[in-house]
């Protein structure tokens, strides 16, 4: 079961490294790791004075971006037949289908939203339907109660 994060618009850590990117106009696949990683540490500690509790995501974020720095410090030894991976190459490739999945979510709630200004629906207002109900969405229902009712209705299938 996940547990889906939302801060300030930011649904997790790759929505808020997409942001920083977009909003710095980066170069998706040249990423200045430093920047970024500064912005975020920046964006956790202020999230830490607000008091907010920030989920395990954003601070795994945080050292992969700490790591990937870390790397890109370290001298190199490149031999013959290898070629030097950058190490951003797979948060690279992370937050491109990111962005790929959020524009077309992005597209799809503008089709929806069309669709539902060209397409009203009323929903009739049933008062005496209501009224003979009342009671029941009054009563105060337990669990057992629940469970009691929902044994007699499978009891009572036809």
């Amino acid at each position: 079961m996940s547990y889906k994060i939302n801060i300030d618009n930011f649904e997790g850590p790759l929505d808020l490294l997409l942001f920083f990117i977009q909003r710095d106009k980066l170069n998706i696949y040249d990423i200045p790791i430093s920047k970024i990683t500064n912005d975020f540490l920046k964006y956790i500690s202020y999230l830490n004075k607000m008091n907010i509790d920030i989920g395990a995501d954003f601070i795994y974020m945080a050292s992969l971006l700490m790591n990937i720095k870390s790397k890109m410090l370290l001298p190199s030894i490149i031999s013959d037949e290898d070629e030097e991976i950058d190490p951003r190459q797979d948060l690279v490739l992370k937050l491109i289908e990111y962005k790929k999945y959020k524009d077309i979510s992005n597209e799809l709630s503008k089709v929806m939203d069309d669709y539902n200004l060209t397409h009203k629906t009323t929903i009739k207002d049933d008062y005496k339907a209501l009224e003979d109900h009342q009671e029941l969405i009054n009563q105060k229902l337990d669990l057992y109660d629940i469970i009691k009712t929902y044994a007699d209705l499978i009891n009572n299938i036809e």
